[in-house]
């Protein structure tokens, strides 16, 4: 076959298919990087999360877990299996907000500021909400 192909090199037959082959692969091969960024992580349904998305998560990740386990070292939390547990949250928690929101769930300001304002880290030593120290842990 190989043999046949190099007798006819020359002609505009030969010529024609490789351009086509050419202009396929030049073509497809684009196609599939412009359809999806560099930056999408992972796409969840029709969502994509994105490297600050998921950079965001990690971080949150990493110092919810240094407040309860303060003796683990960094490196700890750049395994490939951290990484992929932190992805692993990413999707679940995305999958609940999309489930939610297709049984038409959701939760309205006041609901969010009362359990915010019950939370026992918000409170001062009588027991009641203090906005300095919520600042404070928002900033």
């Amino acid at each position: 076959m190989l043999d046949i192909i190099r007798e006819r090199a020359q002609s505009w037959g030969v010529k024609l298919i490789f351009g086509v082959i050419i202009l396929v692969f030049i073509f497809w091969g684009m196609g599939s990087f412009a359809f999806k960024s560099p930056d999408i992580v992972v796409t969840v349904n029709d969502k994509n999360i994105t490297r600050k998305d998921f950079a965001f998560e990690y971080e949150n990740y990493v110092a919810a877990n240094k407040m309860q386990m303060p003796n683990v070292p960094d490196k700890f939390f750049q395994s490939e299996e951290q990484l992929r547990r932190v992805l692993g949250l990413i999707i679940e928690k995305e999958l609940l907000f999309q489930a939610a929101e297709n049984m038409g769930l959701s939760v309205g300001v006041s609901e969010v500021q009362n359990s915010i304002m019950e939370m026992s880290g918000f409170k001062d030593g009588s027991g009641k909400f203090n906005l300095a120290v919520y600042d404070g842990a928002l900033k």
